[in-house]
This record gives structure tokens, sequence and C-alpha cells, in this order.
């Protein structure tokens, strides 16, 4: 019939004033998010973990400082790098030479007089600014000679004295090195890697070949002895391994024989 109403009918003020439809699902209302406040015991958690990594910061620059100090110290004192650079220069002048060589000088004799009688005739010489303690007796860690023919570099000889210092019989080994084991298509780095030993003595001949002196001593088994030998291997300039051998040390003879015979 006209006029008449439906009871679900929902007036239009009522409509526009709850703004829905009745029956029609609410919204979901959305809640604003309360930012949590850190507890005193995070806020202590937080500190301690900026302090620890503050602190592994700074002893990794520490290290790192150190590490690089050792670096540089240990170049300016490594005798073995200087005497390889001089014997680059062999056959042109010792002037020459010596221009090779940035942060060290070449010198006619050293502050050590006994080791420059010993070495002599040499033409120029240089020696490690540290020392090294060999039987009581101090002498300079690395020590250096060239030797010239009318001024021009033909020879080229390093000496390591630190590794007479634990004895000066060389480096203490368990037993006999024997360096026939070692193959003759050898590098010199592996021959020393085999062998366990630095090299006491290198010389640097004319012909650009290079001869590795090695000492080393131990204990015999049978006759608890100390026994001493002299390994010695020469490469060419190419680094191809050209002969090594070793000899036992006599030394017992210069101990005990009186200078009296």
């Amino acid at each position: 019939m006209a006029g008449k109403q439906y009871q679900d009918d929902i007036p239009m003020d009522d409509y526009y004033e709850n703004g829905m439809l009745r029956g029609e699902p609410e919204e979901p209302k959305q809640h604003k998010s309360k930012s949590r406040i850190p507890s005193g015991r995070t806020k202590k958690r937080a500190a301690a973990g900026k302090r620890l990594l503050i602190a592994v910061v700074g002893l990794t620059a520490l290290a790192l400082i150190v590490s690089l100090i050792v670096f540089i110290g240990k170049r300016r004192n490594d005798g073995a790098r200087f005497a390889e650079k001089l014997s680059l220069c062999i056959g042109s002048t010792l002037q020459d030479a010596h221009k090779n060589l940035k942060n060290i000088e070449l010198y006619s004799q050293s502050d050590y007089a006994p080791i420059d009688n010993l070495l002599q005739p040499f033409s120029a010489c240089t020696t490690s600014k540290k020392e090294a303690v060999v039987q009581g007796v101090r002498v300079p860690e690395w020590n250096i000679i060239c030797r010239a023919d009318d001024d021009v570099l033909n020879e080229v000889w390093y000496y390591d004295y630190t590794v007479l210092e634990s004895t000066p019989y060389g480096t203490k080994r368990k037993a006999y090195l024997d360096p026939n084991q070692v193959s003759t298509d050898t590098t010199i780095e592996q021959f020393e890697e085999s062998i366990g030993l630095k090299p006491y003595c290198i010389h640097y001949a004319a012909d650009h070949s290079q001869t590795r002196e090695y000492r080393y001593c131990f204990e015999d088994a049978e006759t608890k002895n100390l026994t001493a030998y002299i390994i010695s291997a020469t490469w060419n300039g190419s680094g191809g391994m050209l002969d090594h051998s070793d000899r036992r040390v006599d030394f017992l003879t210069s101990l005990l024989r009186t200078s009296l015979e």
C-alpha cells in the first residue's frame, strides 16, 4: 500500500548520523601504536654493547698500528733484502749500486773492527744498527760486504749473525738433515722450507749465481756428543739449483788442541 513504511526502513537522519546502514558490519578501528619506552635494563645492555664495540675497534686499530710499526722496522733492518738489491747491481760501479739503496749507506769500514779484519779485503760494507750477541761477543745482527774490481762491483756477501746467537754452530735440530733427500729441481724458498733453516751466509758471484750456507747442530743419539754440519747450495741467475752438499764441522780440534803444538 502506498505510504506504508517498512519496519526495516531507516530514516535518512539516522543514516547520516550513524554512518552506516543497519545490519552493515562496522569497520575495524585502527589503534595507534604506542611507542615502547626502553626499560633501565635495556638501556644498560645497549650501553654495554656500545662500550664493547668501541673496545674491539680500538684493539683492532692498535693491533694494526703495532703490526705496521713492526713491518716497517723489519724492512729498515732487512739486510737480506739490501744484499739482494746490491746483487742486482753486479757489473755496475759502486756509485751506481749505492744509488740503488735508498735506506742504507755504504762505508769503507764498519764499527766492528774484528769483523772487518776477518772479512778483508773488501771495497765497501754496511752493517745492521741492531746488535746480536754470539758467545758473549756483541756483533751486528747482519753484515754486508762488497768487493769490486776497478770500482766495478763483482761480489756481494751477506752474513746473518743472529743464526749463531743460540749456539755458534748454528740452529739447533733434533737429528741429521740429509740435503740429498731434497730434489735438485727446487727453488730457494722450497729448499729452505724443506730443511727448515735460514742461511748464515749468502754469496752473490759475478755470474749472478748465489751460494747459500746453512749451519745447524744436534746431539748425536749414539755418542750424545754435539755434532755440527754446514749445508751449501748454489743456484744460477735464473733460480735453478746447480748443486748442494754438506760437511761435518770439526770444532773439537779447535777446542781441545793446544796452541803449543
